[in-house]
């Protein structure tokens, strides 16, 4: 809060000091000064004279949010932010009359993957979140974005039959756990052996209705043996892929009768 300046010509330099800090107009500046003139200053009678014509404006404040991601369906998440351009040492904690603004954006629940990145803005009005303020400082808002991902999928299998036996047609469904309404496909693999080694010895995509797929076909004419089965949904615009581990079953032979 000092003023310098000097007078080249008659080698006089002087600071003028405010009398208070605080943000303001009209503020009073106190002069002070020496004389350099080789004689200890006795050539000048210098008189400093206060003035009220000082003024100190706001330091600005910027306040910047985090950029965030958020799956599909997840609850609005906290807007966390950073405030830069505290002068003086001064901080959130002790700069005078400190609030702290909040942020936001439009983003709910029901917020497609599509309908991202949405901005994240600071400080109300226009803005979402409500302004910060501060005794001496005004605000300044930057923006970032919150991206939506696409959410993730739980798939449970289950096939029929349940105890299959040779001759069997192998067949097999699939439900969802996951945020909103799950679209798409299912892809259902089915292996020789318990351990889904190899190339499947079918493969069958179903769509998704009314949240469950199934093989359109299944498998026909098991004979006795081990199987095995990955059951994968391929994912839409809102939900990631996702495939069940890997089931092993074993299709026995009919029973016979002996006379």
């Amino acid at each position: 809060y000092e003023i310098v300046s000097r007078d080249w010509s008659s080698d006089v330099c002087s600071s003028d000091l405010y009398a208070t800090a605080p943000v303001g107009t009209g503020k009073t500046l106190v002069p002070a000064g020496s004389v350099s003139d080789g004689n200890g200053g006795a050539n000048y009678d210098v008189t400093f004279a206060n003035a009220d014509t000082g003024s100190i404006t706001p330091a600005t404040l910027t306040v910047t949010p985090d950029a965030i991601s958020v799956s599909y369906g997840d609850p609005e998440p906290a807007y966390p932010f950073s405030v830069t351009g505290f002068v003086h040492g001064e901080t959130v904690g002790s700069a005078t009359g400190y609030v702290a603004p909040t942020c936001g954006s439009a983003y709910t629940d029901a917020t497609s993957v599509a309908g991202s990145p949405l901005t994240i803005a600071c400080g109300g009005g226009v803005n979402p979140g409500t302004a910060g303020s501060a005794a001496d400082y005004e605000f300044s808002y930057a923006t970032a974005d919150l991206t939506v991902v696409p959410a993730a999928v739980t798939v449970t299998a289950t096939r029929t039959p349940v105890e299959p036996v040779s001759g069997d047609t192998l067949r097999a469904s699939a439900t969802f756990t996951a945020p909103g309404t799950v679209t798409g496909s299912v892809r259902f693999d089915l292996y020789a052996g318990d351990a889904c080694a190899g190339d499947p010895i079918d493969t069958e995509t179903g769509p998704i209705v009314t949240g469950e797929a199934t093989t359109p076909t299944g498998y026909p004419g098991a004979t006795d043996g081990w199987y095995s089965r990955i059951s994968t949904y391929l994912g839409d615009t809102d939900h990631d892929t996702a495939a069940t581990t890997c089931e092993g079953f074993r299709v026995r032979k009919v029973a016979t009768s002996t006379k």
